[in-house]
């Protein structure tokens, strides 16, 4: 399971476990793409909507960065990930946070892979290439923030 830390409040003292989501921060996105020009766009887009944005290539460096921040409220994922792959590694986050929110992003959305996707807890399914407005209205819809 994944660990529980607590976070500081504005006056030091420890406010929130981190599985509890703080109004105020930002959100913090993990987007997890072998294609570094990929990530940088979209790190760009999220960026300039005010997200927080960490980045992994494989689904191993994803693992590993979702268990040392606690804080990551939303993983946009590639399922065409080499190595372990992007399936492997949204039911090891699954695993590992049963609350965790997926927005599964892939350049093969066929309608049976995005229902797989879904079946398996994906909150929401993007077909790449994407529109900055499409990546936008996607992350705001499953953070629940829709007035972003």
């Amino acid at each position: 399971m994944r660990e529980q830390r607590r976070d500081q409040g504005s006056d030091g003292n420890a406010a929130t476990w981190s599985g509890a989501k703080s109004s105020s921060r930002q959100p913090t996105l993990m987007l997890v793409d072998d294609e570094e020009f990929l990530r940088e766009v979209g790190r760009q887009f999220l960026l300039r909507e005010g997200y927080q944005v960490l980045q992994a290539g494989s689904g191993e460096e994803a693992l590993a960065l979702f268990a040392d921040r606690p804080d990551i409220d939303l993983v946009i994922l590639d399922l065409g990930l080499p190595g372990m792959g992007g399936r492997a590694c949204m039911r090891e986050l699954l695993q590992n946070d049963p609350t965790v929110r997926i927005l599964v992003a892939s350049g093969y959305a066929d309608p049976k892979e995005c229902r797989e996707a879904l079946g398996m807890g994906a909150g929401g399914f993007l077909g790449k290439p994407f529109r900055r407005q499409e990546l936008v209205e996607e992350v705001a819809k499953l953070l629940g923030d829709r007035g972003n």
